[in-house]
């Protein structure tokens, strides 16, 4: 019979092996920045780092400002996962992906102050998802927060959409319309980084 320690060990290889697409990306979670998200399709599983505004989480900003501190983001902790797990969605053929982790984690450990989390969620479908449908409502009402930026990567193809209110789903990965808007939304990017780095 094996001991204690040796089925912890052997739980926590199957877990980090379970988890692996993630671990090149779980230290660089902390620096997402807001408004975006990346979905990584790996078999028939889909890897998800977004960012969720404060301001679009109910019920877990407990004071109204705007921002979530490291109490309420621990208490709120559950809710904020819920909340996820029922207003985010991936679908491949017609059918609800099924999530199976949700981990919700703050941006800056040492940040008093926080206007988003940062929520690491994995997916499984019944077949490698070809077409990947994602939709979510997970939009901040703050300035600047109605819109989610989502870079999606499937065997080294990558394809950037953007999400906002009426416009709150897009599919991956069908053909030379995603290629031209992927390179639509990139080239406006550009601009707006040049833009901005202009005025300066």
């Amino acid at each position: 019979m094996k001991s204690t320690s040796q089925l912890l060990s052997r739980r926590a290889v199957v877990f980090a092996l379970w988890c692996m697409p993630w671990l090149a990306t779980t230290a660089q979670a902390h620096l997402l920045p807001a408004q975006t998200a990346t979905m990584n399709i790996v078999g028939r599983a889909a890897f998800f780092v977004v960012a969720v505004p404060a301001s679009a989480l109910r019920g877990v900003d407990t004071n109204g400002d705007g921002q979530l501190s490291p109490s309420e983001l621990d208490h709120g902790r559950t809710q904020i996962s819920a909340q996820f797990d029922a207003r985010f969605h991936a679908m491949s053929n017609g059918q609800a992906g099924r999530p199976v982790l949700t981990w919700v984690i703050a941006p800056d450990e040492g940040a008093p102050l926080m206007d988003y989390v940062v929520i690491m969620h994995r997916v499984d479908f019944a077949d490698a998802p070809t077409h990947p449908v994602v939709a979510t409502d997970l939009f901040g009402t703050a300035p600047g927060q109605a819109m989610l930026t989502l870079t999606a990567t499937r065997s080294g193809i990558t394809e950037v959409a953007v999400l906002r209110p009426g416009a709150a789903s897009h599919q991956f990965f069908s053909g030379i319309g995603a290629l031209f808007a992927d390179w639509k939304i990139r080239l406006e990017r550009f601009y707006s980084t040049l833009a901005a780095a202009i005025a300066r």
